[in-house]
C-alpha cells in the first residue's frame, strides 16, 4: 500500500480585465426543427483601457441560452480575444443567448445592451398527396389534394407559409386541359 501526500496550495486568481463584450451569430436564422442545424456564436471581448484592446487569450467566458443550448457552455478566449460556442434551438425560436466575463455581460449597457436573438423558421419538408376519389374510370374526375408539413411537422398554412406546389401527370389532364399545373398555396387546410 502506498500514501501519497499533497501539498495544497490556495491560488486566489483576479477578475478578469474586461470592460465590454459583443456577440454576433452565424447564420442568425437557422431552419427549425433539423438535427444538426447550429449557428455558432461568436463573444469579442475587449478590456477596460482606453483605448479598448481585445482582452488576452484564456480570459473565461460563459454562455447562457433561452429556448436553446450551447456547447461549450463554458469557454476561454483565444489569442484574439474571441471566444466560440455553438447554439442549438429547441423546437420554435426564436433563442437568446448571452456571454458572461468576470462581472461584465454581453446584455449589458455599453456592450450590446441585450441578448443576442437567432430565430429559427421551419421550411416545407414534406407534401402529403391524397385523392378523392382514390380511383376512377376514364371519363370521371379525381380531387388531388396536397399538404405542405414544416420541418417540425406542422401543416404550413396562413399568407407568410406560400408553398409554390406543381402537380405533373402522365395519364389524363387537369381542369386547364394540360398535364403541368402549377399553384401557389397560401392556406392548407
Amino acid at each position: 500500500l502506498e500514501t501519497l501526500v499533497y501539498d495544497l496550495k490556495t491560488i486566489i486568481v483576479d477578475e478578469p480585465d474586461v470592460g465590454r463584450i459583443h456577440l454576433s451569430a452565424d447564420p442568425t436564422e437557422i431552419t427549425c426543427c433539423v438535427d444538426g442545424e447550429t449557428s455558432t456564436v461568436t463573444a469579442e471581448l475587449f478590456n477596460t483601457a482606453t483605448p479598448e484592446q481585445r482582452v488576452p487569450s484564456g480570459t473565461p467566458v460563459s454562455f447562457t441560452v433561452t429556448n436553446g443550448s450551447v456547447d461549450p457552455e463554458f469557454t476561454v478566449t483565444d489569442t484574439i480575444g474571441k471566444a466560440y460556442t455553438s447554439l442549438t434551438i429547441n423546437g420554435l425560436g426564436p433563442s437568446s443567448v448571452t456571454a458572461t466575463s468576470g462581472t461584465v455581460s454581453s446584455s449589458d449597457p455599453g456592450c450590446d445592451g441585450a441578448a443576442l436573438e437567432v430565430t429559427c423558421v421551419p421550411k416545407a419538408s414534406e407534401i402529403v398527396l391524397a385523392a378523392s376519389p382514390s380511383a376512377i374510370t376514364p371519363g370521371s374526375s379525381s380531387t388531388i389534394t396536397a399538404t405542405v408539413n414544416d420541418t417540425c411537422g406542422d401543416v404550413l398554412s396562413g399568407d407568410s407559409d406560400q408553398v409554390d406546389v406543381k402537380f405533373v401527370t402522365d395519364k389524363g389532364s387537369f381542369s386547364n386541359s394540360t398535364t403541368l399545373l402549377e399553384t401557389t398555396i397560401t392556406t392548407v387546410n
